[in-house]
């Protein structure tokens, strides 16, 4: 059985490691907005130009999508939304962790009563 000094340094550790997290999932939030501003450019510029060169506008979109630059772009972006997905499915898990540890120390504060 854990002590309750190694259960409060245990919850003192998560909360760290839960702010750490927090900036992270906030700099990954940042990143993803700005990987969508670019490709939303991108993919507009890219339609407007096939637009200008005689394309349908009910192709453009789809069109625009296959140009290297524009996939590239879109691929950024997921995989940015992927990164920002996953630092607040750590977010998560790092709560229940600490709601664990806090239910183990009112367990041992109280085993006493």
């Amino acid at each position: 059985m854990i002590s309750g000094q190694e259960l409060f340094a245990e919850r003192e550790s998560i909360k760290k490691s839960l702010k750490t997290s927090i900036d992270k999932a906030y700099g990954n939030g940042v990143q993803l907005a700005e990987k969508t501003r670019l490709y939303r450019i991108l993919l507009r510029q890219t339609m407007l130009q096939l637009e200008a060169n005689g394309a349908k506008a009910t192709t453009l979109k789809d069109i625009a999508k296959g140009d290297a630059y524009v996939a590239q772009a879109e691929f950024d972006m997921i995989v940015a939304e992927v990164s920002y997905k996953a630092s607040n499915e750590n977010i998560m898990a790092q709560k229940k962790l600490l709601e664990s540890i806090e239910a183990d120390i009112k367990r041992e504060y109280y085993k006493g009563d």
